[in-house]
């Protein structure tokens, strides 16, 4: 039998693209007219697609339908998921590391910020069901 994932990410405010504001408050009239970078927005890593928890039938009995492990990663430029650390493992210690093989294994967009790739962390809810 195989366990269906379902995952959800954590990430605040990064969750939406960003817009910059300058704040011109003391600047005289020459230095507004400089040229300073703004962001052109800054987007959050999101999963393009997961993969199956692979576990042995006698873990896979045992743990109760919706059992959740907490991961933090981070999803560098290239999309890979990296340094994988379990936050909040599950109710049965053997779930955990088929979880984070498998969560090694998802597909990633990487985070964007000015248009360009970038590394970010991630904290990451894994809800595995019968």
């Amino acid at each position: 039998m195989r366990a269906i994932l379902t995952a959800s990410l954590v990430l605040g405010a990064l969750l939406f693209p960003a817009a910059a504001v300058a704040d011109t408050h003391g600047m005289d009239a020459s230095a507004s007219n400089s040229n300073l970078p703004v962001s052109t927005g800054v987007y959050s890593p999101s999963i393009l697609q997961t993969a199956n928890v692979l576990c042995s039938p006698k873990v896979y009995g045992n743990f109760p339908d919706g059992a959740t492990v907490v991961l933090k990663l981070k999803v560098d430029a290239e999309g890979r998921a990296d340094n994988i650390q379990l936050l909040k493992p599950s109710v049965d210690p053997r779930l955990d590391q088929p979880v984070i093989a498998a969560v090694r294994d998802f597909s990633w967009r990487p985070a964007y910020l000015d248009h360009h790739p970038i590394s970010d962390n991630v904290i990451l809810k894994v809800e595995v069901s019968h």
